[in-house]
C-alpha cells in the first residue's frame, strides 16, 4: 500500500494530510488544480511559494508528493487509471515512457497561441515540446511540468501557476539536490569496435578475453562491480550523450549509459579529435556532458583509449618535421605529442584545444576525464600497466593511465575542472578512486600529460645485432627478500607482505609479493610545482641513489630512461596561455640479462626498477621486479627480424597500411603480483598507420611472435 503526503492550498489554509491512495477534493472560486511531483529536501520551500500562489489568485492547489522510487509506477497508474493530475514533475528518461504509451501531449498543440509560456528546451520528442520549465536555473532546472490528454481542464490556471513558480524560484532554487554518488568502486566499459578492442575492454574490467583466455594478469579489481556494455548492440552513440545536448541523449540509461558507474573505459577507434567509433555509428564529443548535475549523471572518472581524441597543442612539436596527411606516422613525428606547447588556438585539426573540446563536455562533478592526444596503442599489455600501476606500484589514479598507456610515441591525458590551485584537483588528491564529486572548483580546467626526457627518445632498434643462438625459454624463481628488509615487521596477506610501519596517507611503507619476490616501497608525497626542479642528469642520479640505498643496483641494467608529469592550467574563461606545473618524474631502469656473451633485454611489466619521485628528487614510489635465474631451456636458432616480421604483418589484415614504429625483442617477465616460472623469447613489433588519410581504419598495433 503506497503512502502519499499530501497539501492542499485552499485560499488562505493549508491542509496536511497522510492518503492511502485517496485523493482529497477541493474547490475554490478561483479554480482547482492537481499537482503531482516527487519527494525532495525543497518541498517544504514548494509549498510555501504554492500558498503563495493561491493567496494571490485566490485558487486551490492539490499538491501530491510521492517517493521517488514509487513516483514512476503511481504517476502511470493514476495517468492510464482516468484520474490524472493537472501538471506533473517528468524527467527525461519518463517523459519518453509516457510519450510511448500516449499519456501525455505537446504542449504546443495543447495551449496553441497562450502567451508567456515557458517551454522546457530539452524536453524534446520529433521536434515537439512536452514540458513547461520548472525553474530557469539549477537545480531543478532538467525537470519540467508535463500535461496528459485529459489534463490541466483550465490551461489558463496551469499556465499561471507555472509561471508564478518559476518568477518566484529563488524560493526554491538554493536547496540542493540530492542527487545521488555512483556506487563506490563500480566500473563499466564499452568498446567501439568488434576487432580487438572488444577483448580490451573485457581485459580491462576482468583480465580476459571475450573468450575467457586469461590475458592481462593486472585488471581492475575483483573486489569491484564490473559489467562489460554494449556487447551486440548496434548505433550506441546515443548512450555517450546527453538529453540536454541532444534529443536521443541516453547517458543515464541503467543498462548502456556510460554516465551511470564511478568509472568508464572506452576502446576503440578515434581521429579526428572530435569523434571516435561507436558500433556502427560514431559519437561526437559535441553531444556529451559528463557527470551533468542535475542530470542525474553520476560519472566520476572518463577513460578512453583511442587515437587523438584528447589532442591537444600543435601538430608536431617545435622543430620537429611533420607530415600533413595523417595522424600517426613512423618515427618521431607522430601527431599532438606536445600538449605544453598549446598555443591558445580554437580547436582544429591541426592545432587541437582539449579545453575547448572536453572542457565543454565535463562538469564540476567529474573528476577526470582521460585519454590520448596521439594515437594510442589499445591492447591488454596496456590494460595490464595501468593496473599494475594502481593496483602494485602505488601510482595515484591520473598517473596510472598516463604511465598506463604510456608506449612508443604515445602521449595520454587527463582533464579535470578546478580552481586556481593545481594541488586541490583530483588530478593530484586521487591517490585512490573515490565516488564522491570533485569539489575542487570551477575556475580553471587543468590538464595532466607526459613529457618524456629528451635522452628517452626510442632508439633505431633496427641496428641491434641478434645473436644467433639463444635459449628459448629462461626459468626463474622468486627472488628471496634483502636481508635488510627482513627486519621490519609484517603483516601477511596471502601472498603479501605488508609493513606494518605505513607512510601517512598512503598505506604500508613496504610491499613485498612472495609470488615473485617483488619488493614496492611508498615515500611521503610533496605538493605539484613544489621547487626545486631538477635537470634530467639530476633526476637519474638521484634514482640511482635511491635504487642503491634499497640495496636493488644489479650489474646488468639498460640505460634508464625518465618522463616527467606535467600538469597545464588556464582560467576557463580565458583558456589561452598555460601555466606549467611538474608533478612528479618517473625514471626507469630495465633488466638485461647476461646468457653467455649476449645481453638480451626483459619486455613486459616485471624486469624492471621504477622509481618515482617528487620535484626535489626525494622518494616517492619505488619498485623492483626482478626474479632470479634458475636455468636456461635447449639454445635454439633466433629467427632473423625480417622473418619475426614477415610473421607479424601476416596477422594484420592490412599489412601495406602500416610501417614499424619501434620494435623490441627480448624475454618476457611478468608482473610482480603474477606467479611465473619461465621466460619466453619474443619479437613485439610496434605499428603505426603508414601514409593514408584515414587512420581510424588502421589504428595502431602490436604485434608479438616467437622470437
Amino acid at each position: 500500500m503506497n503512502v502519499w503526503s499530501t497539501k492542499v492550498v485552499r485560499g488562505f489554509v493549508v491542509f496536511l494530510a497522510v492518503c492511502l491512495g485517496l485523493s482529497i477534493g477541493a474547490f475554490a472560486p478561483g479554480g482547482r488544480l492537481v499537482v503531482m511531483v516527487w519527494d525532495t529536501e525543497a518541498l517544504d520551500d514548494l509549498f510555501r511559494v504554492v500558498r503563495e500562489f493561491t493567496q494571490q489568485y485566490w485558487t486551490s492547489v492539490e499538491l501530491h508528493s510521492v517517493p521517488f522510487g514509487d513516483y514512476p509506477a503511481q504517476l502511470t497508474e493514476r495517468l492510464q487509471g482516468g484520474d490524472p493530475p493537472d501538471l506533473f514533475w517528468v524527467s527525461y528518461e519518463l517523459l519518453d515512457e509516457l510519450a510511448a504509451l500516449g499519456l501525455v501531449v505537446p504542449l504546443d498543440e495543447a495551449l496553441h497561441d497562450k502567451g508567456g509560456l515557458v517551454l522546457s528546451k530539452p524536453y524534446t520528442l520529433g521536434n515537439r515540446q512536452f514540458g513547461f520549465e520548472v525553474g530557469p536555473t539549477a537545480p531543478y532546472s532538467d525537470i519540467a511540468y508535463a500535461v496528459s490528454p485529459s489534463g490541466a481542464s483550465d490551461i489558463e490556471l496551469a499556465l499561471r501557476f507555472v509561471e508564478y513558480v518559476r518568477g518566484n524560484w529563488s524560493a526554491v532554487c538554493c536547496v540542493p539536490v540530492a542527487q545521488s554518488n555512483p556506487a563506490l568502486n563500480t566500473a563499466i566499459a564499452a568498446h567501439g569496435n568488434i576487432d580487438w578492442h572488444i577483448d580490451t575492454a573485457n581485459e580491462f574490467l576482468f583480465g580476459t578475453d571475450m573468450n575467457g583466455a586469461a590475458t592481462a594478469s593486472n585488471h581492475c579489481p575483483d573486489s569491484w562491480t564490473r559489467r562489460h556494455m554494449h556487447a551486440g548492440l548496434t548505433n550506441t552513440n546515443v548512450f555517450y550523450y546527453d538529453r540536454d545536448e541532444i534529443a536521443t541523449g541516453q547517458d543515464t540509461d541503467t543498462t548502456s549509459g556510460i554516465d551511470t558507474a564511478m568509472l568508464f573505459f572506452y576502446a576503440g577507434h578515434g581521429y579526428p579529435p572530435t569523434t571516435w567509433d561507436t558500433l556502427g555509428n560514431s559519437a561526437d564529443v559535441a553531444n556529451v556532458s559528463i557527470a551533468d548535475s542535475p542530470g542525474w549523471g553520476m560519472l566520476r572518472y572518463y577513460w578512453q583509449c583511442s587515437c587523438t581524441v584528447f589532442a591537444h597543442g600543435a601538430s608536431c612539436c617545435a622543430g620537429d618535421s611533420c607530415s600533413g596527411s595523417h595522424p600517426c606516422p613512423a618515427g618521431k613525428d607522430w601527431w599532438y605529442q606536445c600538449p605544453g606547447e598549446f598555443d591558445g588556438s580554437a580547436d582544429s585539426t591541426t592545432k587541437p584545444n582539449v579545453y575547448e573540446r572536453w572542457g565543454a563536455a565535463i562538469n564540476p562533478n567529474l573528476r577526470m576525464a582521460c585519454g590520448s592526444s596521439t594515437c594510442a596503442y589499445c591492447h591488454e599489455g596496456q590494460m595490464n600497466s595501468i593496473w599494475n600501476n594502481y593496483n602494485n606500484l602505488g601510482y595515484d589514479v591520473a598517473d596510472s593511465f598516463i604511465d598506463g598507456l604510456r608506449t612508443g610515441s604515445v602521449v595520454p591525458l587527463c582533464i579535470t575542472m578546478g580552481g586556481y590551485s593545481v594541488n586541490a584537483t583530483p588530478l593530484v588528491q586521487d591517490t585512490t578512486f573515490t565516488n564522491l564529486p570533485n569539489t575542487s572548483g570551477t575556475s580553471h580546467l587543468h590538464v595532466q600529460y607526459l613529457s618524456n626526457f629528451q635522452s628517452s627518445q626510442i632508439s633505431d632498434t633496427l641496428r641491434i645485432r641478434l645473436p644467433e643462438l639463444l635459449p628459448k625459454i629462461v626459468y626463474v624463481i622468486p627472488r628471496p627478500v634483502p636481508d635488510p628488509w627482513w627486519n621490519y615487521p609484517y603483516r601477511i596477506d596471502k601472498e603479501w607482505m605488508n609493513s606494518v610501519e605505513e607512510v601517512e596517507g598512503r598505506g604500508p611503507k613496504v610491499r613485498i609479493n612472495r609470488q615473485s619476490g617483488a619488493m614496492y616501497i611508498a615515500g611521503p608525497s610533496k605538493p605539484a610545482g613544489e621547487p626545486p626542479l631538477l635537470t634530467e642528469d639530476a633526476y637519474f642520479d638521484m634514482a640511482t641513489r635511491h635504487a642503491r640505498e634499497l640495496g636493488w643496483i644489479e650489474a646488468h641494467m639498460s640505460r634508464p630512461v625518465g618522463a616527467r608529469m606535467m600538469i597545464a592550467s588556464v582560467p576557463r574563461e580565458e583558456p589561452t596561455e598555460q601555466e606549467h606545473v611538474q608533478k612528479n618524474v618517473i625514471v626507469t631502469f630495465t633488466r638485461l640479462l647476461e646468457v653467455e656473451e649476449a645481453s638480451v633485454p626483459v619486455l613486459g611489466e616485471g624486469g624492471k626498477i621504477e622509481i618515482q619521485m617528487n620535484n626535489d628528487g626525494s622518494l616517492l614510489n619505488g619498485a623492483k621486479v626482478w626474479r632470479d635465474v634458475a636455468g636456461f631451456g635447449p639454445w635454439e636458432k633466433v629467427r632473423p627480424y625480417e622473418e619475426a616480421l614477415a610473421e607479424a604483418m601476416a596477422q594484420v589484415k592490412e599489412p601495406w597500411a602500416y610501417e614499424v614504429d619501434h620494435w623490441e625483442w627480448g624475454y618476457v617477465e611478468e608482473a610482480g603480483n603474477v606467479e611465473q616460472g619461465a621466460m619466453n623469447l619474443v619479437f613485439r613489433f610496434w605499428l603505426a598507420p603508414a601514409a593514408r588519410e584515414d587512420a581510424r581504419a588502421t589504428p595502431p598495433l602490436m604485434i608479438e611472435v616467437p622470437a
